[in-house]
């Protein structure tokens, strides 16, 4: 009778646990709607309706979801940049999209639980002290410029999602179901990145249908391509697809099959990008020499291989542009960073360069030291720049230069230290645990320093920080780091070592 009464009480339960979630899904649909609906009257309002259904969606949720939800959650988002890039980004209610609101809907979820993370690691410090500045360097934009203060205020904004991931990956106590999600989605990613390759090589100009918005279903960046690529081989290259793979068994296989379709990918969108071509040499190279960590071998014969057949068949992709897909042209990419004899690769680096330029002076030798432009003012425009008729250019080309147009050389000071001090700590934690014996955590930091390097530097040469497809990947990553440097103590020695040293 006991077990039956007990047999009841749980399918209460979980029809009252399956009700609550759906009125709060609801509820966040129209939260999404109404905040959407508010922002098209005035900025202001959006802010204060959204953060009046914030505190009145507390009182509607009877607990703290399940970390694995919000994780869910995040981790579809990023399929989703990663696979369509700004097609994706451009889903929602505008001016609520993707980002927008699963952004709302994981705070919301995550209400309860942010007391999970207590230590921050001291570069977290230092980000809340960026975040702050920018705080105020963005109230009078609302005022003034509307809408374009929110959105120039995304590069900063999307830091929620460093927060949210971190908490949800303390509250999970691992980080093995991001990585088990990362490792599956390493085949089907580059198979879409290859596939991409071969439309833009034997059909040029191809474009997919437009969306809902007017905007085609999938763009594709080869910048951000080239960040995911640098991601991909670190994750290879330490070998935690063996450690996360659903079939340990076949990951010899796999891993000649990653690194065939990886050494593809890096020629169709290597020789077409440079600022994320650079990005993907440099993290790669401190990872391969720097810190001589992982294994090449495999990645290395594909790689010459691959060379060989286009010496010897002398091969050429044409994609339609002035960049053929060959690895004489990603040599000259990275030559074309210090200067370059095409008048076109060139004039694209000296418009750049003038620009930076500019901002360099009339910040940390000029008027605006303190205080930057603020959020708001389209710096294309402001500065001389623009260069598209529908002046939808704002930002230099630099997400790093932007910051310090926007917040004056105080706000860039701390972003650098932010970015120094993460840095740093992702490797020094990185060591310790390699020291102490464990590897798998220790290969964990180095790839999230790896993909946040490679993203960090492709932001120096693209409007890669400022859009969801790089900005939410790039703080998620921070995120990512940040749950690991949380749970970092200083561990002790392994026996082993202890005792030869005793000796």
């Amino acid at each position: 009778m006991t077990a039956r009464l007990d047999s009841i009480a749980a399918a209460h339960l979980g029809r009252s646990a399956a009700v609550g979630m759906a009125v709060t899904l609801g509820a966040l649909v129209t939260a999404s709607l109404a905040v959407s609906a508010a922002a098209t009257w005035h900025p202001a309002l959006a802010v204060a309706a959204g953060g009046g259904l914030f505190a009145a969606m507390t009182g509607l949720m009877p607990g703290t979801a399940p970390p694995r939800i919000v994780l869910a959650m995040i981790c579809a988002l990023l399929t989703g940049y990663a696979f369509c890039g700004r097609g994706f980004a451009y889903l929602g209610f505008p001016p609520a999209y993707a980002g927008e609101i699963v952004l709302f809907a994981a705070c919301l979820l995550s209400l309860r639980a942010w007391q999970a993370c207590r230590r921050l690691h001291p570069s977290g410090y230092v980000l809340l002290a960026f975040l702050a500045w920018c705080v105020v360097r963005t109230g009078p934009g609302v005022l003034e410029y509307g809408l374009d203060a929110l959105r120039d205020a995304a590069q900063w904004g999307y830091a929620a999602y460093a927060a949210i991931l971190a908490v949800t990956l303390w509250r999970l106590g691992a980080m093995r179901p991001l990585a088990r999600w990362y490792s599956a989605l390493l085949t089907p990613l580059l198979a879409w990145f290859f596939l991409l390759g071969l439309l833009r090589a034997f059909r040029p100009g191809f474009q997919f249908p437009d969306g809902p918005t007017g905007v085609p279903w999938v763009i594709v960046k080869s910048g951000d391509v080239a960040v995911h690529l640098a991601g991909v081989a670190a994750f290879v290259a330490l070998r935690l697809h063996r450690t996360f793979a659903s079939n340990p068994a076949d990951a010899w296989r796999r891993e000649w099959q990653l690194w065939t379709l990886w050494a593809a990918c890096f020629l169709f969108y290597g020789s077409q990008n440079r600022g994320g071509l650079l990005g993907l040499t440099v993290s790669l190279l401190w990872l391969a020499l720097g810190l001589r960590q992982g294994r090449w071998g495999k990645a290395a014969a594909v790689g010459l291989a691959l060379i060989a057949a286009f010496a010897l068949l002398n091969l050429e992709i044409d994609f339609g542009y002035e960049r053929k897909a060959t690895p004489e042209q990603i040599l000259e990419n990275l030559k074309s960073v210090a200067g370059s004899d095409n008048p076109r690769m060139e004039g694209t680096r000296r418009w750049r360069l003038e620009w930076w330029r500019k901002i360099v002076g009339y910040t940390f030798h000029g008027p605006y030291f303190w205080t930057g432009k603020g959020f708001g003012p389209n710096l294309a425009d402001e500065d001389g720049f623009q260069v598209t008729r529908d002046r939808s250019l704002r930002s230099p080309h630099n997400g790093h230069l932007t910051i310090l147009a926007r917040t004056g050389v105080p706000g860039f000071l701390l972003w650098v230290g932010f970015l120094l001090a993460h840095g740093w700590g992702l490797l020094r934690a990185a060591r310790r645990w390699r020291l102490a014996g464990e590897p798998e955590r220790s290969r964990l930091l180095l790839w999230c320093f790896t993909y946040w390097l490679a993203a960090t530097i492709n932001g120096a040469s693209d409007v890669y920080l400022e859009g969801p497809q790089g900005g939410i990947w790039f703080w998620c990553l921070v995120g990512a780091g940040q749950s690991l440097l949380a749970r970092t103590r200083r561990p002790s020695p392994p026996a082993a070592s202890l005792a030869g040293g005793s000796s």
